[in-house]
């Protein structure tokens, strides 16, 4: 169960805003993005967070 209101983590918070360049370079194009973003790099990130 996560609590609101917690503080989250700069790295957790930094991951949050790639999703959300993600969802711009999917969905939004014309905007683009300030540096490459996938889900292929998303995963790769995840994935230290994770170990």
């Amino acid at each position: 169960m996560v609590k609101q209101g917690l503080p989250v983590s700069d790295d957790l918070a930094a991951f949050k805003w790639m999703i959300e360049e993600l969802r711009v370079s999917l969905f939004a194009q014309e905007l683009k993005t300030p540096y490459p973003v996938s889900v292929k790099r998303l995963m790769k990130e995840w994935g230290s967070y994770k170990n």
